[in-house]
């Protein structure tokens, strides 16, 4: 069985962050690396998810496994985005009046 790698080890990673730091979104809106980085480590937890073999041995390890899924940093990183959004938004909104 063939391991599934995170995406914050994998190349696409680096051609993010590098993307990032060329646009600079940190210099004009607040939360911007917080929700980014949340969705991040999401995909980093689906990674994880894949990974373990857990799931094959009684009904309860899904369950936990997807729970901690949903739980853990996508939770997190909703709120952080929203606060994105609006910024993103406001920004706009005092510019282009």
């Amino acid at each position: 069985m063939e391991l599934e790698i995170p995406f914050s080890a994998g190349p696409y990673y680096d051609f993010l962050d590098a993307f990032l730091l060329g646009v600079k979104l940190e210099t004009f809106f607040s939360y911007s690396k917080d929700c980014i980085m949340g969705l991040v480590y999401t995909l980093d937890d689906f990674s994880y998810l894949d990974n373990n073999d857990t799931l094959k041995k009684s009904w309860e390890e899904p369950v936990m496994n997807f729970t901690r899924l949903v739980a853990g940093n996508m939770t997190r990183s909703i709120p952080l985005c929203y606060q994105f959004g609006l910024s993103v938004y406001t920004y706009n909104v005092q510019r282009f009046a």
